[in-house]
């Protein structure tokens, strides 16, 4: 009888793992892409969550002019995961892209700083080109007239 628990027990232990779970939050929809960057590479990343909506800003250095610019990249992209791989590792932010936004980001990535911006997941609307803000710009009150009053 002992012979016949330790063959049971030992083709239970060989069986194969089930297969994981899926993960909420990460499914990638066809032809679209999740690109992940480190929160430490991403101004404001740390406190998005999966489903925050989001526009990301390059600040990179022109290499005609030589002059820092900043730039609003892509517009309302969905957060599908914020959180670290392993305990006491760096958080990832993934963030669910179409191929050529991936290229974009990856680029500019290399090229400078990145900052996440927060927006009301309802707000659809995607801003005109309005060119890069420079410290020329910032600095004569050009990019203050894009700002609306708020209300208090």
């Amino acid at each position: 009888m002992k012979s016949l628990v330790v063959v049971v027990a030992s083709v239970l232990a060989a069986a194969p793992p089930a297969p994981p779970e899926p993960r909420p939050g990460l499914e990638v929809m066809a032809k679209a892409r999740a690109f992940t960057l480190d929160t430490s590479a991403v101004g404001g990343a740390v406190v998005l969550r999966a489903g925050d909506h989001v526009d990301l800003v390059a600040v990179v250095t022109d290499p005609e002019s030589r002059r820092m610019v900043s730039v609003t990249l892509l517009q309302n992209v969905i957060v599908i995961a914020n959180a670290a791989p392993a305990p006491g590792e760096p958080r990832q932010l993934s963030l669910l892209l179409i191929p050529e936004e991936v290229e974009i980001l990856a680029f500019a990535k290399q090229a400078g700083h990145l900052t996440a911006s927060l927006r009301n997941p309802a707000d659809l609307d995607v801003l005109e080109e309005r060119g890069a803000a420079t410290m020329a710009t910032i600095t004569s009150g050009e990019r203050t007239s894009y700002a609306k009053p708020r209300k208090k």
